[in-house]
């Protein structure tokens, strides 16, 4: 078991190999999620599988958002607007921070 953020240095340290053959040989290959599968790809090769599919969630409190004059139905875009979006939202004491209006 390792992390896919480990995959490629173990890969180019030569500590593990290729699954392709097992894989395309294994008759319940295709019982597998896509996604799972793609978890352990490198350089379109086969590694590892996923075995934890628990996406990370991005969760919002609509009243936060109307009382910073956010539109609530409108999440941030991307990453320029997730921190004008922290900026309105964090609710702080002087230098301490208490709560954002969202959770991940």
């Amino acid at each position: 078991m390792i992390g896919v953020s480990h995959i490629v240095g173990r890969v180019e340290l030569g500590h593990i190999i290729p699954l392709d053959d097992y894989f395309d040989s294994w008759e319940d290959s295709d019982n597998l999620v896509e996604g799972m599968v793609d978890y352990g790809m490198f350089d379109e090769q086969l590694y590892g599988l996923g075995y934890n599919s628990s996406p990370p969630v991005f969760v919002w409190r609509k009243d936060y958002f109307e009382e910073a004059g956010l539109d609530p139905e409108l999440p941030p875009q991307n990453w320029e607007e997730m921190l004008e979006y922290a900026e309105k939202l964090t609710i702080t004491d002087g230098d301490k921070w208490f709560e954002a209006a969202w959770s991940c």
